[in-house]
């Protein structure tokens, strides 16, 4: 036990026995994931305990991954309220969109021709609605735009331009519009291409065997079916439930 009290290679927050010894089991079997609430218990590995990671962008099935502290701090929502996990289990609850970037992202999909369900799934999966959110491989805001896709689409000094709300979504509605319109009716190939790039997809003929890729893609869709049903309980889409069944194993980059 360390000096200050905690665990090797493990944060608490704040929880009660029960939750801290569910936690102990979970850290043993190696299946915790980081910044994911568990009665009011929060993990991180050891090396992080001083500087914590924040929400920022996510590609994993529970719709959330951590950017290291060195990252651009931004007023992203808080999510741990919304992502908090009962005893007995149950779907995470959907966060509460300030009206001004709702309307935003409502107004980008809309001027691309696409449903607001899916740019707030996808802003939600990637930047957890933090507008300052920039990933380690460079990508900027809300919809993780690399400078140089957003250069591609006519954004004039992108690096700044992407951590403009209204700037990013449009960019990044615009580039989910040319996907869409590349691999019409397979919104899989869309998100793959999205998060792995056109030439990851043209490479496996389909979405490649990538963890981080199909975790995404899978993700997307349930945080899609999430919002679409506007969080009125029940399970996520059944889309997402059948890409998974058809994944197979999973491969690495």
């Amino acid at each position: 036990m360390a000096p200050d009290g905690t665990l090797p290679g493990v944060w608490v927050a704040s929880g009660h026995l029960a939750a801290w010894l569910r936690a102990i089991l979970l850290l043993w079997m190696g299946a915790y994931a980081p910044a994911i609430m568990c009665d009011g218990l929060r993990l991180a590995p050891a090396r992080e305990q001083r500087a914590p990671p924040r929400l920022a962008v996510a590609s994993d099935c529970g719709g959330l991954r951590l950017l290291p502290p060195q990252a651009s701090p931004g007023p992203g929502l808080s999510l741990e309220k919304g992502l908090r996990v009962g005893a007995a289990g149950g779907v995470p609850k959907l966060p509460r969109i300030p009206g001004e970037l709702s309307r935003q992202i409502e107004a980008a999909a809309a001027a691309f021709g696409h449903e607001a369900s899916l740019v707030r799934a996808m802003v939600h999966v990637e930047s957890a609605f933090n507008p300052l959110a920039v990933s380690p491989k460079g990508a900027i805001g809300l919809m993780q735009i690399m400078p140089a896709t957003a250069a591609g689409l006519g954004v004039a000094a992108p690096r700044r331009a992407l951590l403009d709300p209204a700037t990013n979504l449009r960019a990044g509605a615009r580039h989910l519009r040319r996907l869409r319109d590349k691999f019409p009716d397979r919104l899989d190939l869309v998100l793959a291409a999205y998060n792995a790039g056109e030439g990851a997809v043209a490479r496996w003929a389909g979405v490649p065997p990538y963890a981080e890729t199909r975790a995404y893609v899978q993700s997307v869709l349930e945080w899609r079916g999430r919002y679409q049903q506007g969080g009125e309980g029940g399970e996520p889409a059944s889309p997402a439930a059948a890409y998974a069944r058809s994944c197979g194993p999973a491969g690495e980059d």
